[in-house]
């Protein structure tokens, strides 16, 4: 693994574990694995529910 890997999973496992705690971090990523989840496939279902006056009113909040 080169350090700039290394780093992505550190940050990005630091991050889950400050916002969701370490036991549903590493229950996400458990899932994740399992389920072989697609982020490119779940990401375009997500956004394609979104309207983009949702997106306006976040951005300016």
């Amino acid at each position: 693994m080169n350090k700039s890997t290394e780093e992505v999973l550190n940050r990005g496992m630091t991050y889950l574990r400050e916002k969701m705690g370490t036991v549903d971090a590493e229950y996400f990523i458990y899932l994740v694995i399992k389920e072989q989840f697609d982020y490119t496939e779940w990401q375009r279902e997500y956004f394609d529910n979104k309207s983009p006056n949702g997106f306006t009113k976040k951005q300016q909040n």
